[in-house]
């Protein structure tokens, strides 16, 4: 009876560690990163400013299965990628209200290191692990539009020039 139940923990504890190594993928040494940004230049055809950032990383390692994660606003992101392992994008929404305006940095993190940095928070510890590498771009703000519509400023010239019209039409009259 005591065979059979060491050999199910040692199975479940294979599995754990199985899992746990899927999860964390492989490393990227040397990261050469180029990226493409996209956000949300205007609020008129939008609820939320919206971030894409694409990106293609070339490591000097080229790791086969690579999972990354980039932390956004202090909470993690999970980075998607293409088939072909090399393309990637992160995307995510703020409220116009809030959404940060000038240069936004987002760190980049493995699967190994994300893994760190997530149980050093959950254990209270303060994060120090670097990211492996950093996507910086420019977001110039949403534009809310003109002061002034131009409906409000139709409907004010047409209101002007009625008045006028209505005035001298008395003038004339008396």
């Amino acid at each position: 009876m005591g065979g059979p139940i060491i050999s199910i923990i040692q199975l479940s504890f294979l599995l754990i560690v199985l899992v746990s190594h899927q999860t964390h993928g492989e490393q990227c040494v040397s990261p050469k990163v180029t990226s493409d940004i996209y956000t949300t230049p205007e609020t008129l055809l939008s609820t939320e400013t919206v971030y894409i950032v694409e990106f293609t990383l070339d490591c000097s390692n080229k790791p086969k299965e690579l999972n990354l994660y980039a932390k956004v606003d202090d909470s993690f992101i999970q980075v998607t990628k293409s088939l072909d392992n090399k393309r990637y994008q992160l995307s995510w929404t703020s409220s116009h209200s809030q959404a940060p305006v000038g240069l936004i940095t987002v760190d980049v993190y493995d699967g190994e290191t994300y893994g760190k940095v997530k149980q050093a928070v959950r254990s209270g510890e303060t994060s120090e692990y670097e990211a492996n590498f950093q996507l910086e771009f420019n977001h110039k703000g949403v534009w809310k539009g003109a002061w002034l519509k131009s409906e409000l400023l139709a409907l004010t010239v047409v209101g002007l020039v009625w008045f006028l019209a209505y005035r001298h039409k008395n003038y004339i009259c008396s």
